[in-house]
């Protein structure tokens, strides 16, 4: 028997890719598994091509997911609530950092189970089951965050990979250019530094382009002066496509980096959000990625990086592309015991 499961996300702009990725990716296996799924956005999440992919699974609402009372406190939007309390889904998946105890209550009043996926370990949750693909989480940084039925699911095996990501590996077509994506439209502040540093790197003339995903506004490619060697790519539709086929990749130490990892990509990882320094910290310090910080390092640094970058590949061992099959796999359970 199907069932019917809810995605509630933020996507776009200061939001970045990875929570619509991530659902993304559990949403198409639990489609190809029989299930009946929408992935619901809000006014506050910006339009990618990432979601035009998800056309059919998408329902935006007209007003933002969340909104705060007189008294200050966050709130869950009213046409969200009717919709939940009308279609009553067996399981509802939360990504948002928005989202706060008392807003899960109101949630959970309207479906069966939750089933939180977070990477900050910061906030306290009331759910069935929570997902922090995290390489170095443990059972112990949810202690006191988490109620005593809580199935926690941790660790890279519950990272979630699309079926098209997974066809990529096999599809893998490398050519000689460099990508450079750090995230959505909100990412324009580190991406032209990074370009900035990039255009006085020798080591670019290794390669037949520099291909930037997203980052950079016309505004800002006319005050960088790019060449023609510089190729500057507003929301493309194939931007895992662009980044699997690079020679060598710059991207934040996200979603994307384990993308990289998972697709063995050799090249570099920044931080572009807080959040990602113990990927960062983790894919560094294990010597899978070279670490560029351009608030510490210069040119010559980042010089040296893409340099070695060109030399040593990369081996993934510890990402077996299954992660949405296991998350998948949750709700069939849920179904068996409910």
């Amino acid at each position: 028997m199907a069932s019917k499961v809810a995605f509630i996300t933020n996507s776009g702009g200061k939001f970045g890719l990875g929570h619509l990725s991530r659902c993304g990716s559990i949403a198409g296996q639990l489609v190809a598994d029989g299930h009946d799924v929408q992935i619901i956005l809000g006014k506050e999440s910006k339009h990618t091509e990432h979601e035009t992919g998800l056309a059919s699974m998408v329902h935006r609402l007209d007003k933002e997911l969340f909104t705060t009372d007189q008294e200050g406190f966050r709130r869950v939007q009213t046409d969200l609530l009717r919709k939940l309390e009308a279609e009553r889904p067996d399981a509802v998946f939360l990504d948002s950092y928005q989202i706060d105890p008392h807003m899960q209550a109101d949630i959970n009043d309207f479906c069966q189970q939750i089933i939180v996926i977070d990477d900050l370990a910061s906030k306290k949750f009331s759910c069935r089951h929570l997902i922090n693909y995290a390489p170095t989480i443990t059972e112990t940084d949810y202690s006191g965050h988490v109620t005593d039925s809580t199935e926690l699911h941790l660790g890279l095996k519950f990272f979630p990979l699309s079926e098209t990501l997974r066809s990529q590996k096999a599809e893998t077509n490398r050519q000689n250019y460099l990508a450079v994506c750090l995230g959505g439209s909100d990412s324009s502040d580190i991406t032209k530094t990074l370009v900035r540093q990039l255009q006085r790197c020798d080591m670019i003339n290794e390669f037949a382009a520099i291909v930037v995903i997203n980052g950079l506004t016309a505004r800002d490619q006319a005050e960088l002066d790019l060449g023609d060697r510089f190729r500057v790519l507003a929301q493309p539709p194939n931007y895992t496509k662009l980044i699997a086929d690079a020679r060598l990749a710059i991207t934040g130490a996200g979603v994307s980096a384990l993308e990289r990892l998972y697709l063995e990509i050799p090249g570099i990882v920044m931080i572009t959000a807080e959040n990602q320094r113990p990927n960062f910290n983790y894919l560094t310090e294990s010597g899978l990625f070279s670490g560029y910080e351009p608030e510490k390092q210069g040119v010559a640094e980042l010089n040296e990086l893409i340099r070695d970058g060109l030399t040593h590949p990369i081996s993934n061992a510890i990402i077996d592309g299954l992660g949405a099959t296991r998350i998948a796999a949750l709700i069939n359970k849920g179904q068996a015991q409910g």
